[in-house]
């Protein structure tokens, strides 16, 4: 009975580790759903298209087949990565609207400043140093004029939003 009882507190916790990516999932999912809504503005669906690409980058870069499939899944090591996905979705998603915030709160003068330095904090904090797609990688960033969120998709968002948080904004 002890072993079963374990057995079941096992599994349990495992799933409620692997559940830990319904934030991505919530957030990938929400801006699928709104980039499709053609009752919405340009600005809200080329948000939703950017958010949605850059969180399929960062899970294909992440999580790959051979973690998921196969006779021998290392479950603690796939969770520290679904855990790592979580986070960086959900800073991601922060950094998103703290952005929209300062634009928002921000003297007309400083715009461009604003822009730039949350633009070049994506560039400054690449998640994977090896990467080598950078036409993919920076398609928004290349394309300040025409996007929203001229970011680069390969972004630690942690570190990013950490560094966003540090700058005196009172002045700007």
């Amino acid at each position: 009975m002890k072993k079963m009882l374990m057995i079941a507190l096992m599994s349990l916790a495992m799933t409620s580790q692997v559940s830990a990516q319904d934030v991505l999932n919530d957030i990938v999912n929400r801006a699928h759903a709104l980039f499709n809504d053609s009752s919405k503005n340009k600005q809200d669906r080329q948000v939703a298209l950017f958010k949605y690409d850059a969180l399929t980058y960062l899970r294909t870069k992440v999580i790959q087949p051979t973690d998921v499939m196969g006779n021998s899944v290392d479950y603690d090591k796939l969770n520290a990565k679904i855990k790592m996905l979580n986070e960086q979705a959900f800073a991601m998603n922060t950094y998103i609207n703290v952005y929209f915030e300062r634009l928002a709160q921000c003297k007309k003068k400083n715009v461009d400043m604003v822009k730039f330095y949350f633009r070049q904090a994506t560039k400054d904090h690449p998640l994977f140093q090896e990467e080598t797609d950078l036409e993919y990688v920076d398609a928004y960033f290349n394309q300040e004029k025409e996007f929203p969120l001229p970011f680069s998709m390969n972004c630690d968002w942690v570190k990013t939003l950490e560094f966003i948080r540090t700058i005196d904004w009172s002045d700007k």
